[in-house]
């Protein structure tokens, strides 16, 4: 199958989907300025200086970073990059559901919480497990 550039601008659109990130670089204000959409992921193509990269949008302003390898690739290599990068976000959220759902049985099996407090503790077994990864 030949990878087109069309082919890996679609693979980003949906990253961003994936992400819930924009799937626009860019956003028109009222005032009429643009501003750049911070953590949107953009397709670069530039054919001298070898290929592809994505980057990722750090600042208003426009300012990008190397997301997914740090320099320019054939777009072959590129789909597959994008790819592996997609899956391993797929299983760091199924790990993440998996060790959530286990603790929060053993919080259901413990003690019945309930509203805010329960609330409070999910928040909490989220943010702790999100930083032990």
């Amino acid at each position: 199958m030949r990878i087109t550039r069309k082919f890996l601008e679609a693979k980003v659109a949906y990253l961003n989907q994936y992400l819930g990130q924009s799937t626009e670089a860019w956003t028109k204000q009222a005032d009429g300025k643009y501003r750049a959409n911070v953590g949107t992921y953009v397709l670069d193509h530039n054919s001298i200086y070898g290929g592809y990269c994505v980057n990722r949008i750090c600042t208003e302003g426009g300012g990008q970073s190397h997301a997914i390898g740090s320099k320019r690739v054939p777009a072959s290599q590129m789909a597959d990059l994008i790819s592996a990068f997609l899956q391993g976000m797929r299983l760091q959220d199924e790990r993440l559901n998996q060790a959530l759902t286990v603790q929060l049985s053993e919080i259901r099996r413990n003690r019945k919480p309930s509203g805010r407090r329960h609330c409070l503790q999910r928040q909490n077994l989220y943010y702790s497990l999100n930083q032990s990864i």
